[in-house]
């Protein structure tokens, strides 16, 4: 799983014309030549980038180390995948190491997991301060040529003005017609659409409970790569929307700090 967060890092850092830092963990025990072999290994794995990718090497426990070290460096993304905590649970599981990292990290976190795929469709289940997110996804999906899809959840009990039931899709054309903060937010993620090329058919919005309706859709299309926005600070990640998309989608999922430093 870690080599194909690898795999993935190196793609993005191509695609995006980023520089790659690869932190190689290990524990006391596991001794010198270990970490010296999976140094090698990873820097060969992502021999194809350039400029050429900086190991760095983390002694101790993973998520202490790794988190430390991503607070104290200006990293904009932070790429990972399962690590032995999983266990045998299915390939879309994580465990309790990467858990903490997604929760504690500053920086957004890409979470590998599921079957290795190209990223060829992309969905981001955004809220209405959502625009980071939104800007992420757009750019994300044009980098690899992806389709996109933007979906907004509406709560049961908002929004009465618009004609759907719960779990149904609501017109966009209604919701545009009304003068709503909602109508608003879309006008601007309209925008920020068709500067990437995409059009204002990529926004889906449906009236439902809000994890539950998101999961659902999750679960039921074949998406590659779900992004989420996520406002928490630390301490606060586990009972929201990104915590239950990261545990629970089967396919990789790009967590997006919308909260400044």
């Amino acid at each position: 799983h870690c080599q194909q967060a690898v795999d993935m890092a190196a793609t993005l850092a191509e695609q995006l014309g980023a520089e790659l830092q690869m932190l190689v963990s290990v524990s006391d025990r596991e001794g010198a030549g270990h970490a010296q072999e999976v140094m090698e290994a990873s820097v060969l794995q992502a021999a194809k980038v350039k400029p050429k990718p900086q190991a760095v090497p983390l002694v101790g426990y993973a998520d202490e180390e790794i988190l430390q070290y991503v607070g104290e460096k200006p990293i904009d993304l932070l790429v990972i995948g399962a690590f032995h905590d999983r266990g045998a649970a299915s390939s879309t599981a994580i465990g309790p190491t990467a858990q903490r990292i997604v929760q504690h990290a500053p920086a957004s976190v890409y979470v590998v997991k599921g079957r290795r795929r190209a990223i060829k469709q992309v969905l981001a289940p955004v809220a209405v301060d959502d625009d980071t997110a939104v800007d992420v996804a757009a750019q994300i999906a044009r980098a690899f040529g992806a389709s996109l899809r933007l979906l907004h959840v509406v709560p049961p009990s908002a929004a009465s003005y618009l004609s759907a039931a719960e779990g149904q899709e609501i017109d966009l054309s209604d919701v545009l017609a009304q003068s709503t903060r909602l109508s608003e937010v879309i006008r601007t993620w309209i925008g920020k659409l068709e500067k990437q090329g995409f059009q204002s058919d990529a926004i889906v919005v449906r009236r439902g409970n809000v994890p539950e309706a998101i999961l659902e859709v999750i679960h039921r299309d074949d998406q590659d790569l779900i992004v989420v926005g996520s406002q928490s600070g630390a301490g606060h990640f586990l009972g929201s929307v990104a915590n239950a998309v990261v545990r629970f989608a089967e396919q990789s999922v790009l967590v997006v700090r919308t909260r400044a430093r």
